[in-house]
């Protein structure tokens, strides 16, 4: 391509989902893209970060992962076609959600994978297009934590001996757990993290085969055994009246899948300091076995079927914040608006932000109704500004049903369409129920079609 005016020299911070999924966009868009990943990987070809739990991807994620050609049955994705809801003592079922109209309705299943081959994936996207002798260069970098940057300047400093590093756009794609001075450097009203709750989480690799060496065989092969009638998807066993909640899925898609298993529950003491910001803190299985105790000896029997110690993980969230830009850099996925687990659209909106991204960074003429014979460095703070306005409050809205979960349409409407300082000023469509995997705000998640949109905005036709 050479070294057109309108190729920018991108400086990524963070090698995960976001991270990644924005090196993606941008490359293909036609920038030059270096990605620091603080993680020291030891082997070439796949990420070496801390991300073994499981994650979901609805079709609004995975329509755009498609299409940049990631391979869903390498990663082991495992179709969400049902939830079934039990009383955690008695287990009678309490309610039974199915999935299966989903891919009819947006032509993807709901799917879960682990968060590691989601990674590894994006970066096999990134290899495969080095073949590709016509798109910029893409760099790697790591081992090299970043300990300031300059968004005037576009400078990124690295701890020694690592020279700094001047790029025209910076991404912060860095987590939930990205220093708050770090932050502060874009939006100094950035608040700092609040925990909400912390949990356990735990595998049970070769799920079936450890189901028939179990001593419930019977009845949690009953239970979990695969059929037209009992396809995988969300398995909860809740005990209501102390607002514990243990959680079942499938991932690792093969004859027998891996289980993982998250238990939230409100009498877990929360992460220390000491250890905040670490996703691989080890906890004991007998602990565990102590926070089941209430539960049927079904559910205690699928603690005994984890082969590792579990993990403890203190999930946390921030309220939305107003911007997430400042000169050339701007806020992507977590480090911009960190979700909890209630509506599965973590992972789906740093996607989002980074289709976007690719859209508004675009040096095709078709996508842009303004001169483009200027250098796009000239215009990258103006283009992130219109990038922030487009995106920024549908984002926010969407991390605020979250984490306000279970309120509903009529406590939070006024907020997500506020302009004042408490406000997000989203002038977008709702769904009429927030209720957590409800068809109607899954079909508000599900069909929306970022790039699309951002592509009428660029155009100036407007968006939703």
């Amino acid at each position: 391509m050479g070294e057109s005016i309108n190729r920018l020299q991108v400086g990524i911070v963070g090698a995960g989902i976001g991270g990644l999924a924005a090196a993606i966009a941008l490359r293909k868009a036609g920038h030059a893209v270096t990605v620091y990943e603080k993680t020291r990987w030891t082997e070439e070809g796949e990420t070496r970060l801390p991300l073994g739990n499981g994650l979901v991807l609805g079709p609004n994620a995975g329509r755009i992962l498609r299409d940049w050609g990631f391979d869903f049955d390498q990663a082991g994705c495992t179709p969400v076609l049902q939830e079934r809801v039990f009383d955690g003592q008695t287990m009678q079922l309490l309610k039974h959600l199915d999935f299966k109209y989903i891919k009819e309705d947006h032509g993807l299943d709901w799917l879960e994978v682990r968060r590691s081959r989601l990674a590894d994936g994006l970066l096999h996207i990134l290899h495969e297009q080095d073949r590709n002798s016509s798109l910029p260069p893409f760099t790697l970098q790591t081992g090299a934590p970043i300990t300031s940057i300059d968004p005037a300047s576009g400078t990124l400093t690295l701890s020694s001996p690592h020279p700094p590093c001047h790029h025209d756009l910076l991404i912060l794609a860095s987590g939930v757990h990205t220093p708050l001075p770090l932050l502060h450097t874009i939006n100094p009203s950035i608040p700092p993290l609040h925990p909400s709750r912390t949990a356990f989480r735990f595998e049970i690799p070769n799920f079936y085969s450890r189901l028939s060496s179990s001593s419930s065989s019977p009845s949690l092969s009953t239970l979990f055994s695969p059929s037209p009638s009992n396809p995988p998807g969300f398995t909860i066993f809740l005990l209501p009246s102390q607002s514990i909640f243990f959680i079942l899925a499938l991932a690792d898609s093969s004859p027998s899948p891996t289980a993982f298993g998250l238990l939230l529950h409100p009498s877990i003491s929360p992460t220390p300091p000491s250890l905040a910001g670490h996703w691989d803190v080890l906890a004991s299985r007998a602990s565990l076995r102590q926070l089941t105790q209430a539960f049927h000896p079904l559910v205690r029997e699928l603690v005994e079927l984890a082969e590792a110690p579990p993990v403890r993980w203190t999930i946390s969230a921030r309220d939305p914040i107003r911007s997430c830009v400042s000169g050339k850099a701007v806020l992507v996925g977590d480090a911009c608006h960190p979700h909890l687990p209630h509506h599965g659209q973590g992972a789906a909106s740093a996607i989002e932000d980074a289709a976007a991204l690719g859209v508004f960074f675009s040096s095709s003429p078709a996508n842009h109704n303004h001169d483009i014979g200027q250098s796009a460095r000239e215009g990258v703070e103006e283009t992130l500004k219109r990038y922030e306005e487009f995106r920024l409050p549908r984002a926010a809205t969407v991390q605020l049903i979250s984490t306000e979960f279970p309120k509903g349409r009529g406590e939070l409407e006024g907020r997500i369409r506020g302009e004042g300082e408490e406000g997000i000023g989203y002038k977008g469509s709702l769904p009429g129920s927030f209720e957590s995997h409800g068809r109607e705000v899954l079909g508000w998640f599900f069909g929306w079609d970022v790039r699309g949109e951002a592509e009428a905005v660029v155009r100036g036709e407007g968006g939703e």
